[in-house]
């Protein structure tokens, strides 16, 4: 028998499991709205709720025409490819809410170097060993000496594009209390945070006890640039 009460003149009912359910059901379709593939790519793309918001990559080729190069689609209108937003994605995204007209946050060469290197070190953590106990083996016998060439290639080239990030302190407090929250940040920590972890750097900011001040903002933003350039000249 459904009970009611008064609290402050106001009548309340109770939560009932079928009212639980309804919000369950809500919340549910709500995450896989969420996870759709955005409208102009391929209906092959399924739908994955951990996977994240995503991004449309269109793409293009160019081709010779009777009137010299021209650049079009390569694939049809709803067919297009699809990638995960990443921190770079959310970072434009902010900036343009801020400034529609204002100019973009890192070159796409910046983004692309950044994007490469996530690949990267992603590549060589999953492949499961040890950076220093890899290199030490020789091709081996049983046909595995070409999995082998190409993981030391890529901690190779890994351990090339660490030494251009370099390990610099890119924020430090000038003067720290004992009670202050403010931690050092260096430039991998802030390349790994935006690359690979998908922190944006107002996220890692706020992590590290920083305010929200252009003396913050200003050399994060400028040391992240800079190694993104490292990088890409690699």
């Amino acid at each position: 028998m459904s009970q009611h009460f008064s609290l402050l003149g106001l009548t309340a009912r109770p939560i009932t499991g079928k009212d639980r359910l309804s919000e369950e059901v809500d919340r549910v379709q709500a995450l896989l709205a969420q996870a759709q593939p955005p409208v102009d790519c391929s209906p092959e793309i399924p739908v994955a709720p951990g996977r994240g918001p995503m991004r449309v990559l269109r793409q293009y080729e160019t081709v010779m025409t009777p009137s010299g190069l021209r650049t079009r689609r390569a694939t049809a209108e709803g067919f297009h490819p699809a990638a995960t937003v990443d921190a770079f994605d959310r970072m434009e995204l902010q900036a343009r809410r801020r400034d529609p007209e204002g100019p973009a946050l890192f070159t796409v060469a910046q983004v692309e170097a950044g994007r490469v290197y996530a690949a990267l070190a992603e590549r060589v953590d999953a492949a499961g060993v040890k950076c220093s106990s890899i290199e030490g083996q020789g091709k081996a016998g049983d046909g595995s000496g070409s999995w082998i060439d190409a993981v030391i290639h890529d901690i190779q080239r890994y351990r090339g594009m660490l030494r251009a990030i370099g390990d610099e302190v890119v924020l430090s407090p000038q003067r720290r209390r004992a009670d202050d929250p403010r931690r050092t940040i260096r430039a991998r920590q802030l390349v790994d945070a935006v690359c690979v972890q998908g922190v944006t750097i107002n996220e890692l900011r706020r992590q590290c006890g920083w305010g929200d001040t252009q003396r913050t903002r200003g050399p994060l933003r400028e040391a992240l640039c800079g190694a993104l350039d490292r990088l890409y000249a690699l």
